[in-house]
């Protein structure tokens, strides 16, 4: 990842630019959106750049259906008055169509560099410092999720409180009052304390703090498996899915695109994407099977074998294929372009439509199903 990821310079000021997901343009009426950070130094932009970022995407994240984030109060998110070199106030983010008014939400102004020399080791800062090292390790989904996890919890400490002053009674309270009371699941809450944590253990490892004061603090596996834990579909669920064709539900370009993709799953047990980045070049005809050159788990590469019944489903896409990828014309989205990014958002919408129910079972389901059959077989 570079340096600058992110970054914009315009007459001698910085800026953050995020691209917005191909699907919402339409209805935030803007391809990117810029921000500025309020600052003409490319090492303070890009501590700020963090910040910026967490509040950006967690906006338009809000925009997304059935996608867990917050919508209410970030539709009308406003960024912090411009410095008079660039042109007076910025505009107030764009609401989608329809949406309904909220009172803005003001986003802090940062602090001037003489401040931040005073007061080094904030919790900002010192996340900037951090997510600046880990650049290039972990995803840019990983990282803007980190972002948000320590934005969330700065912010329920005093603007200038020092990383050094968190103790593990603070951290305790703020995963009783907040995380816990803010509905979230275990799972959810889990990752937050992974992102916090992980940024203390760096601190720790650099001598910034002693401990880490959420080392303990996210042990909730126990209600998580019993309380949420995911399943594979019923036989009469399976039925209702099949027996509805997607386009009545998400039209015809995603519609064709989920039709065969429960099929390949449930013959198969590949994941959504796994099978998104299928290329007609990892199709092998003479073996009746298809190539999976990487994946999730170091275990993910392995020859999969087609059952004849999903094979001419695979012969099809492959003859048609315009791009080289065998399902073709996905546009890539969120953080990391995943091609499956889109798919699993119209799946959502589909399975609540025809199902009427929501997270418990998702497309991954079907994974489950294939093995129970190889199982029972």
């Amino acid at each position: 990842m570079q340096r600058t990821q992110y970054l914009q310079r315009r007459r001698g000021r910085w800026f953050i630019r995020v691209r917005v997901p191909a699907h919402l343009v339409p209805a935030i009426g803007q391809s990117h959106l810029v921000r500025s950070l309020d600052t003409d130094s490319a090492t303070e932009a890009t501590t700020r750049r963090w910040v910026a970022l967490g509040l950006i995407c967690e906006w338009i994240g809000a925009q997304t259906v059935s996608d867990g984030w917050r919508p209410a109060w970030a539709a009308n998110l406003t960024v912090a008055e411009r410095s008079p070199n660039d042109g007076g106030k910025d505009r107030p983010l764009p609401s989608p169509h329809g949406a309904p008014d909220h009172p803005p939400t003001r986003v802090p102004k940062p602090r001037s560099a003489s401040g931040q020399k005073d007061d080094p080791r904030t919790i900002p800062t010192m996340m900037g410092r951090w997510l600046k090292e880990i650049e290039g390790v972990y995803t840019k989904q990983s990282l803007m999720q980190h972002a948000l996890a320590i934005n969330e919890f700065a912010r329920s400490q005093p603007v200038n409180c020092t990383v050094d002053r968190i103790s593990r009674m603070i951290a305790g309270e703020f995963v009783s009052s907040v995380l816990m009371q803010a509905g979230g699941s275990p799972k959810t809450v889990n990752r937050k304390l992974s992102s916090l944590s992980s940024m203390w253990r760096w601190l720790r490892k650099r001598g910034f703090v002693d401990e880490n004061p959420w080392q303990g603090q996210g042990s909730f596996m126990g209600a998580s498996k019993q309380g949420s834990s995911k399943r594979a579909y019923e036989a009469d669920e399976l039925i209702r899915l099949l027996a509805v064709d997607p386009r009545s539900v998400v039209g015809s370009r995603y519609g064709l695109v989920l039709f065969d993709l429960m099929r390949l799953g449930l013959l198969t047990g590949c994941r959504i994407g796994e099978l998104c980045q299928l290329r007609v070049e990892d199709v092998i005809v003479a073996q009746q099977a298809f190539r999976i050159p990487q994946g999730k788990t170091e275990n993910a590469r392995r020859i999969m074998p087609v059952h004849h019944m999903g094979w001419p489903i695979i012969q099809r896409l492959t003859v048609s294929s315009s791009d080289g990828w065998v399902f073709s014309g996905l546009t890539p989205a969120g953080p990391d372009g995943k091609r499956s990014w889109i798919v699993v958002k119209r799946y959502a919408t589909f399975r609540q439509a025809v199902l009427g129910q929501s997270g418990a079972v998702d497309f991954h389901s079907f994974r489950r199903c294939f093995a129970t059959y190889l199982e029972r077989a």
